[in-house]
């Protein structure tokens, strides 16, 4: 799994391995401010390669991005994350 913002790969975000369904990410590398989070799955022997909707993310500080769990509760809450 890979996180993107705005197109651009965020740094220590690039294939993570999947745990459970999902994957886990902590990077101070984006500004404050709302933020437009894809992930990209590469697929594996069982699964087809995704990518997912542009996921609006509010940005305070530092913020963990963890996927499917964490972008199903962001999309619950209309899309804020507070860290």
């Amino acid at each position: 799994m890979t996180f993107t913002q705005e197109g651009r790969i965020i740094g220590g975000c690039v294939a993570l391995p999947l745990a459970g369904g999902s994957a886990v990410c902590s990077t101070n590398g984006l500004a404050p401010g709302t933020r437009n989070i894809v992930a990209l799955y590469d697929g594996d022997t069982v699964n087809a390669n995704s990518v997912s909707a542009p996921l609006p993310v509010v940005v305070n500080a530092s913020l963990a991005l963890a996927t499917p769990s964490l972008l199903r509760a962001v999309e619950d809450t209309g899309g804020a994350v507070r860290s």
